[in-house]
């Protein structure tokens, strides 16, 4: 009788502990973790450094993220060092939805040998103790070249190089470069390294009203030159991080020789948050789930 008692309890102890452990594998394997990285769109230039967002959704606070791997084809791992940087405000920091968390980072890669293009196909990030790979649906390519040109005949007096991402393919929304010219130039054209096209081009010489473009644009000197324009894409990227480099192409006329001035435009689907309204990032997630 005792034995069997005895049995019964062991029988017992085993239930409930294959119930705990059925409890805990069945809480681990509904842990969820989301990334942006597959809607990550870079290819730039710059000597320094190649930089970009990247937005991580997990179904806990993330406290810590800290480097692992840069898986690229092109350089060895031992020839760049990789930083990781906490990106996000107070706002995000509250953030919750459908139970999800957010932590946005910055990667931050400089490369420590003169190597001019690089491409880097997946990332690795040790998130509170677990390792996650994110891969990059799209190689994020950058050159270490010069990619920031500011030149003396056209110099730039206004530069717009950051925008949430749903400006894509918006033919209301708009930037405003202007310039002053220090001598007679003729712009040519405004293109971009990838992704991205100029539309809806208008533009201004000192205090006339906006034209629609028509290339060659002829600018004196001492003149004021202000360009409108709105950025189009074959792609829908209003949910992605896009980072790339504009040219704006012209000719010095007493010369004939081409010269631009060029810098990094980077379109961020999280930035900005206006008015704590965070319900852009509620359709990220919706989108990655």
């Amino acid at each position: 009788m005792k034995i069997q008692k005895k049995l019964l309890s062991v029988i017992v102890l085993l239930v409930v502990c294959f119930l705990f452990s059925a409890c805990s594998m069945e809480h681990q394997s509904t842990a969820q973790f989301l990334s942006t990285s597959s809607n990550i769109f870079v290819n730039t230039k710059s000597p320094n450094v190649c930089a970009f967002n990247v937005a991580l959704f997990s179904d806990h606070k993330i406290n810590q993220v800290d480097y692992v791997f840069l898986e690229s084809p092109d350089i060895s791992s031992e020839d760049y060092t990789v930083d990781i940087v906490n990106n996000n405000i107070d706002v995000l920091d509250t953030y919750q939805y459908q139970g999800f968390y957010i932590k946005n980072i910055m990667v931050e890669i400089r490369c420590e040998k003169p190597i001019e293009n690089s491409s880097f196909e997946s990332l690795i990030l040790n998130v509170d103790g677990t390792n996650h790979t994110l891969h990059f649906s799209t190689p994020v390519t950058h050159h270490f070249v010069e990619g920031i040109v500011f030149s003396d005949k056209l110099q730039i007096m206004v530069f717009p190089n950051e925008f949430p991402s749903n400006f894509i393919n918006d033919k209301q929304a708009s930037a405003v470069y202007e310039f002053y010219a220090t001598e007679d130039i003729a712009l040519q054209d405004i293109y971009f390294d990838d992704f991205l096209s100029a539309s809806n081009v208008m533009y201004a010489i000192g205090n006339e009203p906006p034209r629609e473009a028509e290339f060659p644009i002829h600018v004196k000197k001492d003149e004021k030159l202000n360009l409108y324009l709105s950025f189009t894409s074959e792609s829908d990227y209003d949910l992605s991080y896009v980072s790339t480099n504009i040219y704006f192409d012209y000719l010095a006329e007493s010369s004939n020789e081409r010269y631009f001035n060029s810098g990094v435009v980077t379109f961020d689907p999280i930035y900005p948050i206006l008015d704590n309204d965070t319900s852009h990032i509620d359709k990220i997630i919706d989108s990655l789930k």
